[in-house]
């Protein structure tokens, strides 16, 4: 049995104690906070428990194919900081890099690789030690010459790495539309490639 409550308020949800404890299992490998849960026996119905700590968010449905809506488990926590500046941080990349040859051709190169300075300097402060070297194109040299430099950042260890390459993670996953994300993605490769520690 559910009890629809208005927005920002409570509601209970009877279960039988073996659904519970699997509700509260699958729950916790998704990482939800259950701590925070009441649970209490129903002196009503034997065998049922109830579970309040829910908000509710109700969304009308349309039609009976729309989905269901689902509760919310609402944790409070102190707001983070960088959460804020990382969904408002949006990279930009240099459009017109391209690569010259003495012979007389040019391609353009993908601008992942050439982000700019402020985005580099965003990504450096957050991952890195806040250093950004430019650099020369990798492809530059013998017949060729590229039109843009590269930002690096340098790492704890010392290491530079191409600021842009990274910076596009939060290009292809905004912030604003799949929290966290890049954020994993980006301490993903720079622990694979430099080892724990790095970030």
């Amino acid at each position: 049995m559910v009890k629809q409550a208005a927005t920002g308020e409570e509601f209970s949800v009877s279960l039988d104690k073996a659904t519970l404890t699997l509700l509260l299992d699958e729950m916790s490998k998704v990482g939800l906070d259950t701590s925070k849960l009441k649970i209490s026996n129903n002196p009503a119905q034997p065998g049922a428990v109830n579970v309040t700590g829910f908000t509710a968010t109700p969304t009308p449905r349309l039609t009976p194919f729309d989905p269901q809506p689902t509760p919310v488990v609402s944790t409070t926590h102190a707001p983070d900081a960088t959460a804020g500046s990382e969904a408002e941080f949006v990279p930009e990349f240099l459009q017109d890099a391209r690569v010259f040859s003495v012979y007389g051709t040019s391609s353009g190169l993908n601008p992942a690789y050439f982000a700019t300075r402020a985005t580099a300097e965003w990504m450096a402060k957050k991952y890195g030690t806040g250093e950004v070297v430019e650099t020369p194109y990798e492809g530059n040299g013998g017949p060729y010459l590229a039109n843009a430099n590269e930002f690096q950042m340098r790492l704890r260890n010392g290491k530079l790495t191409n600021a842009g390459t990274l910076a596009d993670y939060y290009r292809r996953m905004p912030e604003s539309q799949f929290p966290g994300v890049a954020d994993y993605m980006v301490r993903s490769v720079l622990i694979a490639d430099n080892g724990p520690g790095i970030v």
